[in-house]
C-alpha cells in the first residue's frame, strides 16, 4: 500500500534548518522540548539518545542547505544498524516536516548506508528535503507563432483600405464591404458579375450617395446574363475600398479565402505555494499592463535596465515586426518613416484564460495572450468593461 505524506513530528531527527545541538531550536516556533543531540564544542555533536530507544549523531558536516532551482536541506546522521528498518517506515519520499522557524520541508529521498555490523553496529542515514515555504521555481515564459485563421477581408493588405489609417472610412465604406459579403454569400453567376460591374463602374467616385443593392428589373443597362443595373449607378466608397475588394475577389477565385497571418502566443508561467485566482480573459489587453500582475519587463525588453532606443521606445522582442513583415505590422501614418528600423510597429493581443496546475510542492498559474497585427479583435465583443445597461451603450447602426 502506498504510503500519503503526512506531517511527522521532530523529536528523532532535525529538519530544516534546525540541527542536533540538545539544546532548543533557535527559531520563533521553537518549542521548550530541546533538540536531540548533546550540547558540545563547535564542530562536535556527540552521540545521545532519541526516544529512548535508538542513538542518533549529526555529522559534523551536516547539515547542508542548496538554494539552486530550489532550496534542498541534507541532514546526515549516524544510527545504530538495527534502527534502519524502524525509521524508513517513518522517514521516506512525501512525508512532511517543520523546523523550528516554521518553515515546512518535504522528504526527497532517504538513505541508509551500512558502516559496521554486529551487535553495536553503525549506518548512514541521509534526508535530502526541500523547502515548501522558502522558494519557488523561477518564471517560465514562452513566445510561440500561432496561425490566426482569419478570413481575406481582414488581411492587413485589405483591413485598412475599408477602414482608414484610423478607422475615419470604416461607415464611408460600409456598402463597398456589403457588396463584397453579398459576393461571397451568392452563388449566382449574373449576381456576382453585377456586383463586379457596380464595383468597376463606381472608380473615381468617392462618395456619390445612393448605395442600392443590384437590380435585375426595369429598364437600364446589360451587364449580361440577363442582369441589368439602372444607368449610371454608383457604389459610396473610398477607390481604396473598391480597388481592395476587387482584388479579393481575383483571390477568391484562387480559393484564398483564409489566407495565412501568423500572430503571437505569449505564454507567462510563475509559481507559489497557494492556489492564484483565475483570469477568465477575453479581452483586449498589452501584457505589459496585464491585471491583477504584469508581464515582467525583463521578458519583453532586450535590454529592462533603461537602455532607449529611437528616443522613447524600447528594443523590445517585438520592435522589428514592421521592418521585417510592414504590410502585417506596419502601423498606417501619413508619412512612411525613411528608415525602415524606424517604422512603428502595430500589434493587438487578447487575453487567454489562465491555467492552474500543481506539480508536487508548488502551484503554478499561466497566464497566456494572442497577438495580431492590431485590428483583428472587436473592442465591443473583446472588452473588460461592464456589459450595456442603457441603449445608448451599443454601437448605433451606420
Amino acid at each position: 500500500m502506498a504510503r500519503l505524506p503526512y506531517l511527522i513530528k521532530n523529536n528523532a531527527f532535525p529538519v530544516g534548518f534546525d540541527r542536533a545541538t540538545g539544546q532548543r531550536g533557535r527559531g520563533p516556533q521553537a518549542s521548550s522540548n530541546p533538540l536531540p543531540g548533546t550540547p558540545s564544542e563547535p564542530h562536535q555533536i556527540n552521540l545521545t539518545w532519541a526516544n529512548n530507544d535508538f542513538y542518533i549523531e549529526e555529522l559534523s558536516d551536516s547539515p547542508t542547505i542548496e538554494s539552486a532551482e530550489q532550496m534542498t536541506c541534507t541532514h546526515r546522521f549516524r544510527i545504530p544498524a538495527n534502527a534502519v528498518d524502524y525509521y524508513a517506515y517513518f522517514y521516506h519520499r512525501g512525508a512532511i516536516r517543520n523546523d523550528s522557524y516554521g518553515n515546512l520541508w518535504r522528504i526527497l529521498s532517504v538513505q541508509f548506508q551500512q558502516e559496521r555490523g554486529g551487535l553495536n553496529g553503525t549506518a548512514t542515514m541521509t534526508i535530502v528535503e526541500e523547502a515548501m515555504g522558502i522558494d519557488v521555481p523561477p518564471d517560465e515564459f514562452e513566445v510561440t507563432p500561432v496561425e490566426l485563421g482569419i478570413h481575406i477581408i481582414k488581411h492587413p493588405r485589405y483591413l485598412y483600405a475599408f477602414l482608414g489609417k484610423d478607422g475615419e472610412n470604416e461607415l464611408v465604406n460600409q456598402m463597398v464591404i456589403r457588396r463584397l459579403q453579398d459576393y461571397f454569400d451568392n452563388t449566382n453567376a449574373a449576381h456576382r458579375d453585377s456586383l463586379i460591374w457596380l464595383l468597376k463602374n463606381s472608380l473615381g467616385s468617392e462618395n456619390p450617395g445612393g448605395a442600392q443593392p443590384p437590380s435585375y428589373v426595369g429598364n437600364g443597362e446589360s451587364v449580361g446574363a440577363g442582369a441589368w443595373k439602372p444607368k449610371g449607378l454608383k457604389l459610396q466608397g473610398t477607390d481604396m475600398a473598391k480597388r481592395a475588394a476587387l482584388e479579393i475577389i481575383q483571390k477568391y477565385w484562387r480559393n484564398e479565402e483564409t489566407p495565412s497571418i501568423v500572430g503571437w502566443r505569449v505564454v507567462w508561467t510563475r509559481y507559489s505555494f497557494t492556489s492564484q485566482p483565475l483570469n477568465p480573459g477575453g479581452y483586449i489587453e498589452n501584457p505589459l499592463e496585464a491585471k491583477p500582475e504584469p508581464l515582467p519587463e525583463y521578458f519583453w525588453s532586450m535590454y529592462p535596465w533603461g537602455h532607449q532606443f529611437y528616443g522613447d521606445k524600447r528594443y523590445t522582442i517585438f520592435q522589428n515586426l514592421a521592418y521585417y513583415c510592414p504590410q502585417s505590422y506596419e502601423k498606417p501614418t501619413d508619412k512612411p518613416a525613411d528608415d525602415p528600423l524606424k517604422r512603428v510597429t502595430s500589434i493587438s493581443f487578447r487575453r487567454l484564460p489562465d491555467q492552474q496546475s500543481f506539480k508536487r510542492t508548488v502551484f503554478g498559474i499561466t497566464s497566456s495572450w494572442e497577438g495580431s497585427p492590431f485590428g483583428f479583435w472587436d473592442y465591443h465583443l473583446y472588452t473588460d468593461k461592464p456589459r450595456p445597461s442603457k441603449p445608448e451603450d451599443f454601437a448605433e447602426m451606420a
